[in-house]
Order: structure tokens, then C-alpha cells, then sequence
């Protein structure tokens, strides 16, 4: 199930919904997200209006608070696709390392042919003097 992104919340909206008489019964909770938080606001008149006048005070950090935790918060989908790049960049410098070591095995064969021939060659010379 795919997860739409959360829109960031407004300081102003807010504020408009925590007025009363939306605000003692939590609205400005719901708007945040915070559905528990607004249900016992809805049945304690915004926690005998306490909480309420706490929330008049710090909105526009519970606002800021909320908008930063969504906005930097990736996805279940994101996280996967990063992981899958990962994966595929590695398994690709993992080919090019065995692409090398191909080349290599390549060049020490060459070598060691060239050093058998050598060796030839020496066999040959030291055989005549």
C-alpha cells in the first residue's frame, strides 16, 4: 500500500483551528497528526483548557516540529529503492573487478609463456656453449 507524503501543516491553519470553540475539542491536534492527543482534548475540553493555552503558546513549534519530522522522514519505497542502488552499484564495480581480474589472469598467462619461452631460449643458448 503506497504511502502518500504528508503536506506540511501551516502555522496560520493551525492557530485558526486551535480558536475556540474548534480548539478545546482538539482540532488543531488532528490537523498535526496527533489523533490520540485530540481525542482526549475533544472529551477534556483541551485538557480543562490547560493544554489548550499550552498549544496557543508553542503552536508554531509543533508546527515547525511537525513539518520537519515528515519532511526528512524516507519512505518504506524509498529506502528500498535507495538500497536497490547500492546493491546495483556494487554488483556493477564487482563485475568491472572481475572484468580485471580477467585481464590479469590474461597477463600472468602471457607471462608465464613468455617466461617459458625465455627459458627455452636459455636451455638453447646454454646447450651450445
Amino acid at each position: 500500500m503506497t504511502q502518500l507524503p504528508h503536506k506540511p501543516r501551516r502555522t496560520p491553519i493551525a492557530y485558526l483551528l486551535a480558536l475556540p470553540p474548534l480548539g478545546f475539542f482538539g482540532l488543531h491536534k488532528f490537523y498535526l497528526r496527533q489523533r490520540i492527543l485530540g481525542v482526549v482534548y475533544f472529551f477534556t475540553a483541551g485538557l480543562l483548557l490547560i493544554g489548550w493555552l499550552y498549544d496557543l503558546v508553542t503552536m508554531s513549534d509543533q508546527v515547525a516540529a511537525f513539518n520537519h519530522k515528515h519532511e526528512t522522514e524516507p519512505s518504506m519505497e524509498d529506502l528500498l529503492e535507495m538500497e536497490i542502488d547500492e546493491l546495483e552499484d556494487a554488483l556493477e564495480h564487482a563485475h568491472s573487478e572481475l572484468d580485471q581480474l580477467r585481464e590479469d589472469g590474461q597477463q600472468v598467462s602471457q607471462l608465464k609463456q613468455r617466461i617459458a619461452d625465455l627459458e627455452n631460449q636459455l636451455r638453447s643458448h646454454n646447450e651450445r656453449t
